[in-house]
């Protein structure tokens, strides 16, 4: 039996209103209204850097018990320094996401479309410093260049069971070539939605 974790990509968004918010919600009302539809969330703020005190970051977690969040990687890692020595900051970053304890669903590498398969071995260096920086702790990454589709990339992810990210993206392939992890990522650019998935019937990772 699967685990499905179903959200969007953030929810405080103002032209939300009237829309997916009804007329006279609050914004700081959101949350609440939004915990009622979904059971997950992408966290965008930790893309603009690691926050100093994430405690009262898990009061943003949708207020369900089975909510999760989905923290993205700081945009230095994955921009900036196109992941090549990044392990001790990859390290405090995921340092910083165990305050959240079991509302952390995954976190998610978001790479810019500028990396391509010529940063094979940046890619390959940084996950086999993985485990050291990220343990025990569900990784997913989301490829935006289509020279990464290819059975080698699901393996180099396989050997450390890092998550392909499938976002769906109008100039990229429509799937991936391999399921390389025990749970899903999917996502589609033009929607905003997130969702999440673990499989019993796999190896489970800690929650």
């Amino acid at each position: 039996m699967a685990e499905w974790y179903l959200g969007t990509m953030g929810f405080g968004y103002k032209d939300w209103q009237g829309v997916f918010y009804p007329a006279g919600v609050r914004s700081r009302a959101y949350l609440e209204y939004y915990s009622q539809i979904f059971n997950a969330v992408e966290m965008d703020t930790t893309f603009y850097g690691i926050p100093a005190h994430l405690q009262w970051r898990v009061g943003l977690a949708p207020r369900r018990r089975d909510s999760r969040i989905c923290a993205k990687t700081p945009r230095t890692i994955t921009h900036d320094m196109s992941l090549a020595g990044s392990a001790s900051l990859m390290k405090e970053f995921a340092d910083a996401m165990r305050l959240l304890g079991n509302k952390l669903g995954a976190i998610l590498i978001q790479l810019p479309p500028s990396f391509d398969i010529t940063h094979h071995l940046a890619l390959a260096a940084f996950l086999e410093e993985l485990p050291q920086a990220a343990a025990g702790m569900r990784v997913a990454i989301e490829f935006r260049h289509r020279s990464w589709y290819t059975p080698q990339t699901v393996e180099l992810l396989r050997t450390q069971g890092v998550c392909w990210a499938a976002t769906e993206y109008p100039h990229l392939p429509g799937r991936s070539t391999g399921r390389p992890a025990s749970f899903i990522s999917a996502g589609s650019a033009g929607t905003g939605v997130t969702i999440i998935t673990t499989t019993s019937a796999l190896t489970r990772r800690p929650s």
